[in-house]
């Protein structure tokens, strides 16, 4: 009887049909665990909104008005009855349409090939040999010697580590970019703050090559320092490392039987303000001697300890000039100039952004280096004014041009903007400290020192680079011109296409020669390349920084366009330090199933490599097989498969390689197969900037995809997935239709 009065209660009805409301609270339920902070894992959502759809289906079926009332109007919606408005057929008929349409996605979802590169799962830190435990870092306990040892740790660090690691030892150094995986970030405290000193310096000795098998693949960067560093270097870096990040080296104490461990949070060397509530300069002063001296020197002359291995090469402070600048040419920068540089730092040079400064240490930072040339900033310089960019359109861009024509900027940068001009290539081309300089290579975006924006070229364009040959065009050219000119140069920039895979797509008949128009329709992969700083001797100041590789293939062979720039197309000339230019494209010899792979640098002994090298002074290609960088042996004249076809045009050399898919010599050829993920690296040598041998620019590893053939099944499985659900769907309908006639 009580049931019966709610059952029929009209104040337990709801005015909303119940198939929305059931709706409604099923939405604002995903929505309510999809937006939840912290987010949480599909699976547990996936389990909180099944138990939400049981708890919908057990409400609405409790009472038999309930269930009709979801049921019904259900029904009377698919049913289709003749006397329903226009826009529920048409909503009706939408829905017939799209539930068809998508089983069928899902069904091609399921059934469509996945190429995924392989996952690498590895142990970061293993664990060492039981010996490492038994050492200890003697030079900690010398306290009289400590500062200077840290000292000394220091200048070892910028000489050797900081490229990868960074100046703020947040694995942001720059060769960071062209690596994969990322330098360590000693700021990280799942890092040096988790490990014991003795960890530390095993880690640091043997580098990513001497690691055990459970740590591969190591692509790592890290070379085995052992062979370069004393031990007490070794000891002494590792020192600078936890005085400059302000961790504690993890250590067991009397609690050692209780397995716990020691980790500490110094007040980081970076923060120089201190408990004592330092004076400005004083702050400043010990800010720049931890931070900038190692680079730009203690009296501000830009050659510290880390200069020499650096292009272009640290401001000289105490000559007041500087490049990037809102001021006229001439003038000083004004703060907020030297502020910008400090936070953000300046693209495409060891200068990093200083993000880990306050805004009061960075100003303080730009008085304190003001100070090294009093005389140049005794007057407030005045910034120029910039104003509005004109909007780009053909007509300005082809104004630009004839600027750029009639202005004779080709004379540096070159006829298509890439560095090659002629008074570039001239080796006393040099700025105002007698440093060789090199034009901007104006299709680089990622080199521009003070930004790619039309906004930065216009500026740079109207002020001049102070220091370098680039002159200031503020009164030359009207600013109109300058607009102008620098929409133009923003239009010969081509930015990087980065990712780890290059997919080869099949055709027909494969292009040998570069200059092929088919290449222009096929996609590319940006491999950005580093200096080669992991064994002797190294390169610090490679030229070239980009590869761009594309690949196709057929039912024979597989071509590799590559494509890079180089100022100068070398003649080879040892005696006067100038060797060929070069380039090679690294395989492992037999594709990886597993985890483990060569190393990148030239392999190892149990995983040897395949190149394919082409150079200047051989104008053709050459096959060849390492097992490491010194042990590189060109295959036999019969053996040479790979062609190689070159073409060199303002400043940007274009190379195809061709190959067999397949080859006889399978213990020395690398053998590809449509579906496989191959690793791949590059090296490339500028012999006019004396790189030869070990001395090069050189990748990570990439992966190589050949792009297999869909097969039918793949698209008719998802069609009779729709076929079938159209079917099932006009059954159903039927089947209601009929009962309706019945119930009539």
């Amino acid at each position: 009887m009580v049931e019966t009065n709610i059952e029929k209660s009209p104040a337990k009805r709801s005015r909303i049909p119940i198939p929305a409301t059931v709706a409604i609270v099923w939405i604002v339920a995903y929505l309510f665990l999809e937006f939840f902070r912290p987010p949480l894992p599909s699976s547990l959502i996936f389990m909180y909104m099944a138990t939400v759809t049981v708890g919908l289906a057990l409400a609405v079926s409790i009472y038999e008005h309930t269930l009709r009332g979801f049921t019904d109007p259900i029904v009377w919606f698919l049913r289709g009855d003749a006397g329903q408005a226009w826009p529920w057929r048409a909503a009706r008929w939408a829905l017939l349409v799209a539930i068809p349409v998508c089983v069928g996605y899902g069904v091609y979802q399921r059934v469509v090939p996945r190429f995924e590169p392989p996952i690498a799962s590895r142990v970061i830190h293993p664990a060492p040999p039981p010996e490492v435990a038994a050492i200890f870092n003697e030079f900690r306990d010398d306290k009289a010697n400590l500062e200077r040892s840290i000292e000394e740790g220091a200048v070892v660090y910028f000489k050797n580590c900081f490229f990868c690691h960074g100046d703020a030892l947040d694995g942001k150094g720059p060769f960071a970019h062209g690596m994969n995986p990322p330098a360590a970030d000693f700021q990280d405290p799942g890092t040096i703050a988790q490990l014991t000193e003795s960890f530390v310096f095993w880690r640091i000795s043997t580098g990513g090559p001497g690691l055990p098998d459970e740590s591969t693949p190591w692509d790592s960067f890290m070379p085995r320092w052992e062979t370069m560093l004393t031990e007490e270097e070794r000891w002494k870096v590792i020192l600078y490392l936890y005085d400059v990040t302000g961790w504690s080296p993890r250590t067991w104490g009397e609690e050692e039987a209780l397995a716990s461990f020691q980790t500490e949070k110094k007040k980081p060397a970076t923060v120089e303000r201190g408990p004592e509530k330092l004076d400005e300069a004083e702050a400043s002063r010990r800010i720049y001697q931890k931070r900038c001296a190692h680079c730009h020197e203690k009296t501000g002359q830009g050659n510290g300890p880390a200069a020499e291995f650096m292009m272009p090469r640290p401001r000289d402070f105490t000559s007041g000039t500087y490049k990037i600048r809102t001021t006229s040419t001439g003038d000083p920068p004004t703060d907020e100039d030297l502020f910008r540089s400090i936070r953000h730092g300046l693209p495409g040079t060891a200068m990093p952004g200083w993000p880990l400064f306050t805004d009061e240490e960075v100003r303080a930072l730009v008085r304190y280096i003001k100070a090294f040339a009093p005389k140049t900033f005794k007057e407030k310089p005045k910034p120029i004014k910039i104003g509005t960019s004109p909007k780009a359109s053909p007509e300005l861009i082809e104004k630009g041009k004839k600027v750029f024509e009639e202005g004779k900027c080709w004379e540096c940068h070159g006829q298509a903007g890439r560095g090659d001009g002629e008074k570039g290539r001239d080796p006393e081309f040099e700025d105002d400290w007698g440093h060789r300089a090199y034009p901007r290579n104006l299709t680089h975006p990622w080199e521009y020192r003070g930004g790619a924006a039309v906004e930065d070229i216009y500026r740079s364009i109207t002020t001049g680079l102070d220091g370098s040959p680039m002159a200031s065009f503020e009164d030359g050219l009207s600013e109109e011109e300058r607009w102008a000119l620098a929409h133009y140069v923003r239009s010969l920039q081509k930015p990087r296409k980065l990712g780890f895979t290059l997919v080869a797509k099949r055709v027909e008949n494969l292009p040998s020669d570069p200059a092929d128009p088919l290449w222009d329709s096929v996609d590319h992969l940006d491999i950005p390349m580093v200096g080669q700083v992991i064994a002797e001797p190294r390169m610090f100041t490679p030229r070239v920084d980009n590869v761009r590789v594309q690949a196709l293939y057929n039912d024979k062979d597989a071509a590799f366009r590559l494509v890079w720039d180089d100022s100068t197309d070398t003649r080879p000339d040892p005696a006067t330090g100038i060797f060929e230019d070069a380039i090679a494209v690294q395989f492992p010899v037999t594709v990886p199933t597993g985890p483990k792979r060569p190393y990148f640098l030239m392999g190892d002994e149990e995983n040897p490599v395949n190149l394919w090298r082409w150079d200047s002074e051989r104008s053709g290609a050459i096959e060849l097989n390492a097992k490491g960088a010194n042990q590189i042996q060109p295959q036999s004249e019969s053996a040479q498969q790979v062609t190689a076809k070159l073409k060199y045009v303002d400043g940007q050399y274009r190379l195809v390689f061709k190959r067999a898919l397949a080859t006889p010599d399978r213990d020395l050829d690398i053998q590809f197969a449509p579906g496989q993920f191959i690793p791949m690296a590059f090296f490339a040598w500028d012999g006019a900037n004396n790189e030869t041998a070990a001395k090069s620019s050189l990748s990570s590893w990439y992966f190589l995809l050949l792009e297999p053939t869909i097969p039918a099944t793949v698209y008719l499985y998802p069609f009779l997935g729709f076929l079938l659900m159209g079917v099932a769907q006009w059954g159903f309908i039927r089947r209601i239709r009929k009962h309706k006639g019945r119930g009539a």
